[in-house]
């Protein structure tokens, strides 16, 4: 009996947060198909390895291309001040490239990590924390 209300009680804690980090997911989703899409005009500029893109005077988007890897960084001030809301990474090129896609909550924290064929990488994983921490501080020196 004790199990079964630990158990509803954790599922009830953990419903709400599922439920949040989805919410969240789909306004990233939404932001990363307006900058992406048709009616959307950015201007862009080449600095170094990365291309700078504009919608009027704010950063939107920055591509950095480093040999087989390139990565996409998201930003939209006013959603997330300090950091990538989304960093999209593709290693290599043709049938051998992987994705990534990692999303990032209100206060830095990653809240999902899609590996390769989108297959979720969770907290528990060994990696996710200094994946966490070093794509972060990667999108906040672009800024």
């Amino acid at each position: 009996m004790r199990r079964f209300l630990l158990l509803s009680l954790l599922f009830c804690i953990l419903l709400p947060l599922e439920a949040q980090i989805d919410e969240h997911i789909q306004q990233i989703r939404k932001r990363f198909y307006h900058i992406n899409g048709d009616a959307v005009q950015l201007s862009s500029d080449k600095i170094g390895a990365g291309t700078y893109f504009f919608e009027g005077d704010e950063l939107r988007k920055v591509m950095v291309k480093e040999g087989d890897v390139l990565t996409e960084y998201y930003f939209d001030r006013d959603y997330r001040q300090d950091y990538a809301y989304f960093i999209y990474q593709i290693f290599g090129t043709g049938d051998s490239k992987q994705e990534h896609r990692f999303y990032y909550g209100d206060d830095g924290e990653l809240i999902r990590w899609l590996g390769p064929g989108l297959t979720e990488i969770f907290r528990s994983d060994e990696r996710f924390c200094q994946k966490e921490k070093s794509m972060r501080a990667l999108s906040k020196d672009l800024l």
